[in-house]
């Protein structure tokens, strides 16, 4: 079958579905051999004005499509070049019904043939691309594609993607490809039959490369953790001046360019940490142009050892990978050695191998939960990680990543085939032999409340983007309730699960779950009205009366674990497909809830003067939400972070903190001991191209009157004024969540990409999409990607 001749096919039409629109332009790339031989394209009269907003996405104007044919005119032969072909486009389920819906209403036949869909089968073998947006892939392959949103060169383009995952399934080995064509036949219309029938006509076999190892039947890529000997590091001295700096730089102007303001900020870092001074605490502020990252990692890599590693903390995740790249892109490019480095996760960000081999187990009849295990069995061939945050469509909410997810090394069997190739087992010992440990803030306030801590004593500590410290620190032990929610939770569970493999639980399930929801629901009604209640601090409102409350909802909820403990332990192994799914979802809504629960235990029942707790209203539900804040949360970190590090480093493009030059280590606590040097920024014509726009109507809008239909159209008319990038900053997500889902369909055919924080994607592939897209919008929250998106990128 898959000799057949393939049709590549693209539609532009007026309107994203065929109720409201018509087909205006079609192209067709045939496939031959694994060869493009032929192509074909039209343009199509609609019979009814294209929007202008289409006109401005495809460029197809109305006097263009006025002398086109009108489609009953070209639809014979249409179907004479798709006949006895397979159909592929990518997202096939708009092009394929579209063009059936055009034929039906003119009394041909509907097409009745095999289908391939180029999105689902690059979102799996190419699990880490950044964007799976035709234009996007393109230029991953650097295809030629000049005039997107134009039939003929959207078809030409996906036939090439078509042909370039042809050629990254034939390098895949056989074992790997065997189990893909096995987990195959639960994705959506036929890409199955690419897997099946590529392996069924292999002419050779295809075994795995000398880099990878077989585990279990599953290839990885083999894994080798550097154990480099202190003795051969010889270190050379630090070069102080300029001229020495110069000279070390001039081999590799390529990689790193010399400058004089960052060379007097490199030396400012290594006299801090090189020096016996009793100053603990250097807080060093300097702009963008001083290139910060490369000015503390350059002088550090002359003070580290693997017994006295730099620990490096940084407000985000994204920053974390960007400075993994700069030091080994660019620090090690003058380095004497290559130095070490590691970023740093929670347990969580891993996969866990043995959890992952035994979803294979059994196939499966859910197209997503299929593609994620399909996506990870060819990532698994290229990391050398296992971060899970490597793959580009993964869903943190979905339960195929709560069941491969890594749990932590204690959880870990020894007896496992899988234990000696462990990715988390496998990172910990890359730290022990790492000169540069790269983690963010969150990460190292949760140090204080781990049994034994990951990160090692040192006496390098640098904390870049420290004006974000206290935020994240108060953000990491913040408790947020939702009792409505909550409540509307558990009642459901209750009312709709009459499923066999949870009625044996239920008797005591629904006693459990009618004394939690009767607790909450007095609790909710202690609250109030939204008028009577609306942002009620600890001293304005009696939450001690709650105390009595909290100790009865522990009890429960220690019944309701001892519950989910006998759920998961009493099935046999040989359930159903249905009934294994079914289990995962309970399982899962089981945590949700225990997650809850806890928070709700621990914020009614605290009682210390130190933790401030307040009672919000839910602006976009109208529902009371519980806040709980620890504020003495920072100065506990900061004095644990005394104890276990010798000289700590807070540097950023700015310190100022509260308007005040000391605000910043006030608000850590830290009273005295501490420095405050600051490089003085050069003014320069890095802002010519940015503009700033404040919406002057609003300004004097309360919170409580935000309108998103007036943001929407405020944005809608600078879109419609400006071309480049828009970055868009918010408050709170309630507020960019209510605007995002407005803008997105004012967008439609304006050429604009719309990109949403939480709601797009990861905040690093999310970056990288907006900075690659020319008339991009990227709806955010405030400080999000103001340090990772430069003004120059701007």
């Amino acid at each position: 079958m898959i000799d057949q001749t393939i049709a590549v096919v693209d539609l532009e039409t007026t309107a994203p579905n065929h109720k409201e629109g018509r087909i205006i332009q079609i192209g067709i790339a045939l496939i031959q051999n694994d060869k493009i031989v032929s192509t074909f394209s039209t343009d199509v009269n609609p019979g009814v004005e294209i929007p202008q907003k289409i006109e401005r996405l495809t460029g197809i104007t109305n006097a263009q499509v006025k002398v086109a044919p009108f489609f009953e005119e070209v639809a014979a032969t249409i179907v004479s070049l798709l006949k006895d072909t397979i159909f592929v486009a990518h997202n096939i389920r708009f092009d394929y019904s579209f063009l059936n819906a055009e034929l039906r209403q003119i009394g041909f036949p509907e097409l009745n043939l095999c289908r391939f869909d180029t999105v689902e089968l690059a979102q799996i073998f190419l699990p880490t691309a950044a964007s799976f947006r035709l234009r996007d892939l393109a230029k991953k392959f650097q295809l030629n594609h000049d005039r997107p949103h134009q039939a003929d060169s959207d078809a030409y383009v996906t036939a090439q993607l078509f042909l370039k995952i042809k050629e990254i399934i034939e390098a895949i080995p056989d074992q790997t490809l065997k189990k893909l064509a096995f987990l195959s036949p639960a994705l959506s219309v036929d890409n199955d039959l690419v897997i099946r029938q590529m392996l069924l006509k292999r002419r050779r076999v295809i075994t795995k490369r000398d880099d990878q190892v077989i585990v279990e039947g599953i290839i990885l890529r083999k894994q080798e953790v550097p154990n480099i000997q202190e003795d051969f590091l010889k270190k050379a001295p630090y070069p102080n001046s300029s001229k020495s700096k110069k000279a070390l730089f001039c081999d590799h102007a390529d990689k790193v360019a010399f400058l004089d303001k960052q060379a007097s900020y490199s030396n400012d870092v290594y006299r801090f940490f090189h020096s016996e001074s009793k100053v603990r605490d250097f807080f060093l502020e300097a702009s963008s142009e001083f290139k910060k990252s490369f000015g503390y990692l350059f002088p550090l890599s002359f003070l580290v050892t693997k017994e006295n590693p730099a620990i490096i903390s940084t407000s985000s995740i994204f920053l974390q990978n960007q400075l993994l790249k700069e030091v080994n892109l660019r620090v090690n490019a003058v380095a004497q050695n290559p130095l070490q480095a590691t970023v740093v996760k929670e347990s969580s960000h891993y996969l866990n191998l043995a959890a992952f081999a035994k979803t294979l187990e059994k196939a499966n009849n859910h197209s997503q939960f299929v593609a994620y295990q399909m996506s990870t069995l060819v990532w698994l061939l290229e990391t050398t990680t296992g971060d899970l945050d490597e793959i580009s469509q993964k869903n943190d909410q979905h339960v195929f990543f709560e069941q491969v997810r890594h749990r932590g090394l204690a959880q870990l069997n020894s007896k496992s085939p899988f234990y000696a190739v462990d990715f988390l087992r496998l990172q910990r010992k890359r730290m022990r032999n790492s000169y540069f440990l790269i983690v963010n803030h969150a990460f190292l306030a949760r140090e204080i409340l781990r049994e034994s801590p990951v990160l090692p004593s040192s006496d390098l500590l640098i904390l870049d983007e420290a004006q974000r410290l206290p935020e994240i620190l108060l953000k990491s032990t913040r408790i947020i309730v939702d009792p409505v929610k909550m409540g509307q939770k558990i009642d459901r569970f209750v009312d709709d699960n009459k499923e066999p493999l949870v009625r044996f639980h239920i008797p005591l399930l629904k006693e459990v779950l009618r004394e939690i929801s009767l607790i909450i629901s007095e609790l909710i009604s202690s609250l109030g009205s939204k008028e009577g209640c609306a942002s009620k601090t600890e001293e304005s409102y009696p939450f001690q009366k709650f105390i009595q409350k909290g100790k009865q909802l522990k009890v429960h909820w220690q019944d309701l674990e001892k519950i989910y403990e006998k759920f998961v332990t009493s099935f046999e192994e040989n359930v159903t497909v249905f009934e294994e799914m079914l289990r995962e979802n309970i399982r899962r809504w089981f945590l949700e809830i225990l997650k809850e629960l806890k928070n709700l235990t621990t914020l009614m029942t605290e009682d210390r003067s130190d933790v401030s707790r307040s009672v919000l209203w839910n602006k976009l539900q109208s529902t009371p939400l519980l806040i709980k804040v620890d504020f003495n949360a920072p100065q506990l970190v900061i004095e644990y972070l005394q104890r276990r590090y010798q000289k700590r480093l807070y540097t950023s493009g700015t310190l100022v903190f509260g308007g005040k030059r000391d605000g910043l280590p006030k608000r850590l606590h830290l009273s005295n001991g501490y420095r405050i040097y600051r490089k003085k920024p050069s003014l320069n014509n890095r802002t010519e191209n940015l503009h700033v726009y404040f919406p002057q109507e609003f300004l004097s809008d309360s919170l409580d009157d935000f309108d998103p239909e007036k943001i929407v159209s405020f944005l809608e008319k600078i879109a419609d004024v400006t071309s480049g990038r828009m970055l868009v900053l918010f408050s709170n997500l309630e507020d960019l969540k209510a605007v995002s889902g407005k803008l997105q369909g004012r967008m439609m055919g304006k050429d604009r990409e719309l990109f949403a924080q939480t709601f797009s994607g990861k905040q690093e592939k999310l970056i990288d999409c907006f900075l690659s897209t020319k008339n991009a919008i990227l709806l955010g929250q405030i400080l999000f990607g103001m340090r990772e998106i430069s003004l120059r990128e701007l």
